[in-house]
């Protein structure tokens, strides 16, 4: 049974952790495609990276919620 938390808490650190990264990564993505268009930049390249950056967003968004499921899983097999 410890072993099982033990591994929850794992899995709960390293998708918070990878959430976190990918939010923080996407919006300061966000934030220089923005900046690749109003400067005139290539329209195919500010496209690019700013889908990608949203992907990147949405994605961290989604690792934190998971990670808040699996705390409440972790929290519950005491």
């Amino acid at each position: 049974m410890k072993d099982n938390r033990r591994a929850i808490r794992r899995k709960w650190l390293y998708t918070g952790g990878f959430g976190a990264l990918f939010l923080g990564a996407g919006i300061c993505g966000c934030v220089e495609s923005g900046f690749l268009k109003h400067g005139n930049g290539p329209t195919w390249w500010w496209v690019l990276s700013g889908t990608l950056s949203l992907m990147a967003t949405v994605g961290g968004v989604v690792l934190l919620i998971k990670a808040g499921a699996m705390e409440k899983e972790w929290k519950s097999k005491k």
